[in-house]
């Protein structure tokens, strides 16, 4: 190993790395998990550089499933870092290795296998780092919500902001308490949400992230602004696709679709859900793939013109094929 690599400068280069990442920068991260890769020796010098490579390889893995939507290849190289993880008997490595096959999972729409994996991790979140249990309980907070396990996913998510406050990890307090305002949107509770997402938002010392727009967007949208949920989630779709961020590109591109279609542009409605369901289809998200194409359906009945009884059977079994599809 290079003498200007020591341990401390490997940390610093993985939490960098870690940095573009969280802020909506998966190229950034995956160009600096490579490159630090390619510095790093692949074996032979003991455990604690074992350690750290495994760590890089962690974070590589969920950038590159960003960019490329490959499910086993990101699984693939979980699979490099644990074994490294094994054979230096590095049990903090336990919960993040399972927490970001979790996480995986929850962005290609499984929420169910995402579950068990983050509840795996949890066995052995006691001996992960700080940062690494603010991931999981945060990742698996947000896991609940999508299943409408919402008093479990608040209380994952204040364990998480307790632990973040105390470790002075400023950004996972937001997102954690941003998160909260998100789950009292789903409890139907939109004038708390949007006060709880201020306040979370009053600890950013940097420009919005594009996953607090699309949220604040969807609460808005849900109160009848679907104007205003228009504009911010214009500016989200710019950040998502200088980013690559191709699976949130399209969950804003389908809520702009949502809220064209109450504007009454359908046409441009149709346009955003048949973008967005071409992406979940490259992407093997079969459970966002089927949101987008019932609004696809939903889009097209709006066009219908009075008496296209013709139209409206063909769309009657295109509806009764998708039904079948969500039951199989």
């Amino acid at each position: 190993m290079p003498p200007t690599l020591d341990p401390d400068v490997v940390d610093a280069e993985v939490e960098a790395a870690r940095s573009e990442a969280r802020h909506g920068r998966p190229a950034e991260a995956v160009a600096r998990y490579r490159s630090l890769l390619a510095r790093l020796p692949s074996s032979g010098d003991g455990a604690e550089l074992g350690v750290r490579r495994a760590r890089a390889l962690i974070g590589l893995a969920a950038a590159e499933y960003e960019l490329s939507g490959d499910l086993s290849g990101a699984k693939a190289t979980l699979r490099d870092a644990e074994r490294i993880a094994v054979d230096a008997a590095a049990v903090d490595l336990v919960a993040p290795i399972h927490g970001q096959l979790a996480l995986l999972l929850l962005r290609a729409g499984r929420e169910g296998e995402a579950l068990r994996a983050f509840d795996r991790a949890a066995e052995q979140v006691h001996a992960a780092r700080d940062r690494d249990q603010v991931s999981l309980l945060l990742n698996r907070g947000v896991t609940h919500m999508e299943r409408g396990s919402l008093d479990v996913a608040r209380a994952d998510l204040e364990r998480c902001a307790t632990v973040a406050e105390a470790a002075g990890d400023r950004e996972g307090e937001l997102r954690a308490r941003h998160n909260l305002g998100y789950a009292e949107f789903l409890a139907g509770r939109i004038p708390r949400a949007l006060a709880t997402m201020d306040r979370a938002e009053a600890l950013n010392t940097g420009a919005p992230h594009p996953i607090g727009l699309l949220d604040r967007a969807r609460v808005l949208r849900e109160a009848g602004l679907s104007a205003d949920a228009d504009r911010l989630l214009s500016q989200a779709v710019d950040l998502f696709a200088s980013g690559g961020l191709h699976q949130d590109l399209a969950e804003a591109q389908l809520t702009q679709s949502e809220c064209a279609l109450v504007e009454g542009d359908a046409a441009r409605a149709l346009t955003l859900a048949r973008a967005a369901e071409r992406t979940f289809a490259r992407r093997d998200n079969t459970r966002w793939r089927r949101k987008a194409q019932l609004l696809v359906l939903q889009c097209e009945r709006r066009r219908v013109r009075p008496g296209g009884r013709a139209a409206l059977r063909r769309l009657a079994a295109r509806a009764g094929a998708l039904a079948a599809d969500c039951r199989a």
